[in-house]
Formats: C-alpha cells, sequence, structure tokens
C-alpha cells in the first residue's frame, strides 16, 4: 500500500529538516567544542543535508531554487 504525502506535509518535513541542519551547523562551528564534538554534528549536518537533497530529487527539485 503506498501512502502519498501532500504538499503540506514535505514542506513541513523539508523545514524541520533545513532546522535540523542549521542547528548541527551552528553546534558544530562553536570554537569551545571539542573536535570529536564537531566531527559529530559534521556527520549530522551531512545527513540531514544528505535527506533534504533526497526529497528535492524525489520532488523534482528545490523549491527554493525557483524564488
Amino acid at each position: 500500500m503506498k501512502s502519498e504525502l501532500d504538499a503540506r506535509t514535505i514542506a513541513s518535513l523539508r523545514a524541520e529538516l533545513q532546522d535540523l541542519l542549521e542547528s548541527a551547523c551552528a553546534a558544530g562551528s562553536d570554537k569551545g567544542e571539542s573536535r570529536l564534538v564537531k566531527m559529530f554534528y559534521q556527520g549530522k549536518a551531512d545527513a540531514y543535508e544528505s535527506a533534504l537533497s533526497l526529497i528535492n530529487v524525489a520532488l523534482g527539485g528545490d523549491p527554493d531554487e525557483n524564488e
């Protein structure tokens, strides 16, 4: 059984992933953090960015590029 997401759900998912990406980037750039913590947050940021890219490719592009 295939379920489809509506536009509002997809937009919400994109926004949540974007917020997580920005938070991970901000946390990973803190000068007071250890190298290991920075690597952890960079890994999280990479995962969130990959998820956003997959969603955008699957749906035919990044909606922000059209603005």
